[in-house]
């Protein structure tokens, strides 16, 4: 990897990088010193960053521990490593003793920098050796436990892929809790995503509910779903597929083995409580343009529009308004078209003694052998056999 280009980024952003190749015995330091140093005194180095970005193939956020993280990516069998760094200032006893667990990293300062600054900081790297551009609050965020950070709870809801996890923002305040529920009552996922790419994560000004810093945290989580769930049905979301969600929520947040997978936990919550109202408004929206062209449909059927009338007339594109339709009805809109005329040729039929050919341009139809060969598609018989047999005789009581 370019080195040179790697120290230029330090000198910018004050944030330790190496580069590991992989299954080799050292890590090379590039800055805030040159020198190398043996994994082998280290562990938790494989167990814990190398097998964060090993399977990976865009850059990730890897959280070693609450407050301690690192920007990593990998090119062909080399790992680049940015950090560690601290998402917010930490006592130095705290750092010491991560030193002292982590020997790689025991030369090296662990200094403030905020979530989104090392995204980007990551990204920019990403592209320079790639080539390949990714927006930098797409990053999934990995923890030791990786088998955790890529758990979906639409694996026990529907489908789902979450796109961007985020730790770094607290409930700690009024406000903050009133825009999350019009954030999600809305829908709104660029202030989501915006929100989660924020730094702020603060437990300092919260108020203590437990001595337990564990149990701190997951009473935190649990008050925040409960939040999320109510937001998201005032949003419009099925209330029962909101309970179901929440369910699936709190039973792995039983299984959470540290503060940093409920952090993980929380912003995969929000994210997706989000992302679902957001779906679900625009189902609405979609269905109210498919009843906007049915009654468009309705007005019009004894005149000869065209099927791409319609859309302009309505406010919506062609392409749109044909596969929303065809999702939502299982026929095209010309399909739909020739059965409500049909159907309400087949009332004529019927009901009046029209001739069949008056009833056939009545409707439309561009000659009546065309009539009557989308009348047997529809009701299996032809238009004067329709006649014969359900022929209605009104009769009088005297």
């Amino acid at each position: 990897m370019d080195s040179v280009f790697l120290e230029k980024l330090y000198e910018l952003f004050q944030v330790p990088v190496s580069i590991y190749e992989f299954g080799e015995e050292y890590i090379q330091m590039v800055r805030p010193r040159r020198c190398q140093v043996s994994v082998r005194s280290d562990p938790s180095f494989a167990d814990g960053i190398v097998s964060a970005v090993k399977s990976q193939k865009w850059p990730v956020l890897f959280l070693e521990e609450e407050f301690i993280f690192y920007g990593l990516f990998k090119q062909e069998k080399t790992c680049c490593i940015f950090g560690p760094a601290a998402r917010k200032t930490i006592e130095q006893e705290k750092i010491r003793s991560y030193k002292y667990r982590h020997p790689v990293f025991a030369q090296t300062d662990i200094s403030y920098i905020s979530v989104e600054k090392l995204s980007k900081l990551l990204v920019m790297a990403f592209y320079h050796f790639t080539g390949e551009d990714v927006e930098y609050y797409h990053l999934p965020l990995v923890t030791k436990n990786g088998e955790f950070s890529r758990w979906t709870p639409e694996s026990d809801v529907e489908n789902y892929q979450l796109e961007q996890s985020e730790f770094d923002r607290g409930h700690n305040s009024i406000e903050t809790e009133n825009q999350i529920r019009r954030i999600v009552m809305e829908g709104d996922m660029e202030s989501m995503k915006k929100i989660l790419s924020a730094d702020g994560f603060d437990m300092n000004n919260v108020g203590a509910v437990a001595e337990n810093n564990a149990k701190q945290w997951e009473y935190m989580i649990v008050s925040m779903i409960v939040l999320l769930s109510r937001a998201a049905i005032e949003g419009g979301l099925n209330p029962e597929l909101s309970y179901e969600m929440s369910d699936v929520y709190l039973r792995k947040l039983e299984k959470c083995k540290s503060i940093e997978d409920m952090m993980l936990l929380g912003m995969k919550a929000q994210y997706e409580y989000t992302e679902k109202v957001h779906e679900a408004k625009e189902q609405l929206s979609h269905l109210t343009y498919i009843e906007e062209c049915k009654d468009y449909i309705a007005k019009n059927l004894r005149k000869p529009f065209k099927v791409g009338d319609i859309a302009p007339a309505i406010g919506v594109s062609r392409s749109y308004l044909a596969r929303k339709f065809s999702e939502s009805e299982g026929m095209t809109i010309q399909q739909y078209v020739m059965k409500e005329r049909c159907k309400h040729a087949a009332n004529l039929l019927k009901y009046s003694k029209y001739p069949i050919s008056i009833i056939s341009e009545y409707f439309c139809f561009s000659s009546q052998s065309h009539f009557g060969k989308q009348f047997r598609h529809f009701y299996g018989m032809t238009p004067n056999e329709y006649r014969t047999q359900n022929r209605y005789i009104e009769s009088y009581s005297k």
